[in-house]
């Protein structure tokens, strides 16, 4: 489609990432679509009522991560990443530089039809999700290049454990760590 001055817009928008996770850019892409559509064909919008807002949520879990709750929540971590390797040493092409850049890349590939077809009927048969096979086979190709026998990394998690949340624009966002003995 070409450019046409005067006719076409374009609404650029810069979020920092604590306004909002991925899960809530859908939230608002959906949201101004709605409203952009509800505009431009001079009907009222349909957005659904939100049953808490952001700021609940802040205020409940600011009052429950406290005292006791607190003070187990961190001794779990402290003893789950209690001497945790200090990085993965992955053999690499050339020398890491002295000081890190941060620059990194993509790769793109294809994962054929029959791997495909094969990988969810592991998923099927052992009765867990992709996520869990696709893990372990990233751990297991961790473990072969580094020869490590434990293997430590990190994911980002929804964090919106309850239905009330999954209509919120907010941080819910979270990490967790996966520490796999191989």
């Amino acid at each position: 489609m070409a450019y046409n001055e005067g006719k076409d817009h374009v609404l650029l928008t810069t979020t920092h990432h604590t306004v909002g996770d991925g899960w809530s850019l859908q939230i608002f892409n959906r949201e101004l679509g709605e409203l952009y559509e509800a505009r431009t064909t001079g009907r009222a919008p349909e957005l659904p009522e939100l049953p808490i807002q952001y700021g609940d949520y802040a205020v409940w879990q600011r009052g429950w991560l406290r005292g006791e709750v607190l003070e187990r929540q961190l001794a779990y971590w402290k003893e789950r990443l209690r001497e945790l390797p200090a990085a993965v040493d992955l053999p690499s092409d050339r020398p890491r530089p002295s000081v890190q850049s941060l620059g990194g890349a993509r790769l793109w590939f294809h994962v054929g039809e029959s791997v495909a077809r094969r990988i969810k009927e592991l998923v099927r048969e052992e009765r867990v999700t992709l996520f869990t096979v696709l893990f372990a086979a990233y751990a297991t190709l961790l473990h072969r290049y580094t020869g490590d026998a434990e293997i430590v990394v990190g994911t980002p998690v929804a964090g919106r454990e309850r239905p009330e949340l999954e209509p919120l624009i907010g941080c819910f966002v979270n990490t967790l760590v996966f520490r796999t003995d191989c």
